[in-house]
């Protein structure tokens, strides 16, 4: 089995937890030393850039009503993120919207 991203993210936890130096710590669990130089590598730039993406603010955002209930076109409103595109049309479920935002906002 292939190791995710967040599985790798959580081997360099236990490793800074651990005590041990690095050579050490993957000696003992069996991961090859310079693909966990690697792993710490590709996690921090990858950290760096969710920072960088987190230090966007969001709008607030206040609309008039844009549509008529009648009719078949309804406003819409587009919000992207890093690589998400969410669309908000006025029927949406606040609560949902919410969930959503939050993954979004976690997922870097």
């Amino acid at each position: 089995m292939r190791m995710t991203w967040e599985m790798k993210r959580l081997k360099v936890e236990e490793w800074e937890t651990s005590g041990l130096s690095a050579k050490e710590w993957c000696a003992e669990e069996g991961v090859v030393y310079p693909t966990f130089i690697y792993w710490r590598k590709k996690l921090k730039e990858m950290e760096s850039t969710c920072m960088a993406e987190s230090a966007i603010e969001w709008a607030e955002v206040k609309t008039k009503l844009l549509y008529n209930e009648n009719s078949t076109k309804k406003a819409e409103i587009k919000i992207s993120r890093g690589g998400w595109m969410v669309t908000v049309t006025p029927d949406v479920n606040k609560v949902f919207l919410m969930d959503v935002l939050k993954i979004v906002g976690q997922s870097c």
